[in-house]
C-alpha cells in the first residue's frame, strides 16, 4: 500500500518552503513575481477543494509528500521563519506539516488528514476510527464475527460505499481533510476520481480535499475555478536550487570552473 509513496525522493533541503507562505513572492534572482492561491489560507478556510496542476518534471508527487509527510521538532532555520507553521510543537514530536493549519480549519474538533484512494482511504480512517468499522460494512463485519469469513474480494462499489459511509460518520463530529495525489494516474476514466471528489465534498460540511494531477483538459474544467497552484511556478528556484548544488558538489566540476 505504501510502496509509490516510500519511492518518492525525499524533497531537496530548503526546497518547497515558500508555499506557506504568502501567495506572492518575488524570486531572489529573478525578476519575476509568482503568484498562487495561498495554501495556508486555504487549509485554514472554509474552502473545500484545493487543485495542484503541474508539468512533468515539476516534482508534484516530492511535494505532495513534503506536505503530508511528518516533521520533528522544528530546527533552528524553521524557528527563524516564523511563516513556517508548526514551530511552537514541543522538541521531539512528529507531526504533518499541514497540521497546524488544519487544526485552525477544525476549530477545536477532532479531524483526520489523510493520503491515497479507496482501500487506502478506508485502512488510513479506520485506523484512526476503529469504532467506526462495524458500522461501514455490517453483513461482512457480521461474517467475520460470527463465522470467521473474510471477504477475499471486495468489489469496486462497495468500497465506495464504505468510504461514503465512512466519510458521512466522521463528519458528524470530527473534520476529515483529504490529500489525493497522482488523479491522473489511476485506471479507468479520469471521470471516476472527479465525480469521486465531488461526491465526498456533497454538502461541504467539514470535509476539504487537496489535489493533484498533470494538467489535463478534463481536470482543468472540472476545477480552475477553485484554489489552485501550477507547481512549475513555484518549483522552478527549487529545481535550480538543486542543480546548483549537485554541480556544486562535484569535485571535477569545480576544477573546470
Amino acid at each position: 500500500m505504501v510502496d509509490r509513496e516510500s519511492r518518492i525522493a525525499a524533497a531537496h533541503e530548503s526546497t518547497f518552503r515558500c508555499v506557506f507562505r504568502d501567495s506572492e513572492f518575488r524570486h531572489h534572482e529573478e525578476s519575476r513575481v509568482v503568484k498562487w492561491s495561498g495554501l495556508r489560507e486555504w487549509l485554514e478556510s472554509e474552502d473545500q477543494l484545493y487543485w495542484i496542476t503541474r508539468k512533468a518534471g515539476s516534482r508534484k508527487s516530492t511535494w505532495m509528500k513534503y506536505l503530508c509527510g511528518p516533521v520533528a521538532s522544528p530546527t533552528a532555520t524553521q524557528r527563524e521563519d516564523a511563516q513556517t507553521p508548526g514551530d511552537d510543537k514541543s522538541a521531539g514530536k512528529w507531526y504533518s506539516r499541514c497540521r497546524p493549519c488544519i487544526e485552525k480549519w477544525a476549530s477545536g474538533l477532532g479531524f483526520m488528514e489523510q493520503n491515497g484512494l479507496y482501500r487506502t482511504l478506508l485502512h488510513q480512517i479506520i485506523s484512526q476510527r476503529r469504532d467506526i468499522l462495524s458500522k461501514l460494512a455490517p453483513k461482512q463485519w457480521e461474517s467475520i464475527c460470527l463465522f470467521d469469513h473474510r471477504p477475499r474480494h471486495w468489489p469496486t462499489q462497495d468500497l465506495l460505499e464504505m468510504l461514503f459511509r465512512a466519510a458521512s460518520i466522521i463528519r458528524a463530529d470530527s473534520k476529515l481533510c483529504l490529500f489525493i495525489d497522482g488523479l491522473d494516474e489511476f485506471e479507468g476514466s479520469p471521470e471516476d476520481p472527479i465525480q469521486l471528489t465531488r461526491e465526498m465534498i456533497g454538502d461541504g460540511v467539514n470535509i476539504k480535499v487537496c489535489l493533484a494531477n498533470r494538467h489535463w483538459n478534463i481536470f482543468q474544467e472540472a476545477f480552475e475555478q477553485k484554489p489552485n497552484l501550477r507547481l512549475e511556478d513555484l518549483t522552478f528556484h527549487d529545481i535550480k536550487s538543486f542543480a546548483q548544488s549537485q554541480f556544486h558538489a562535484n569535485a571535477d566540476f569545480e576544477n573546470l570552473q
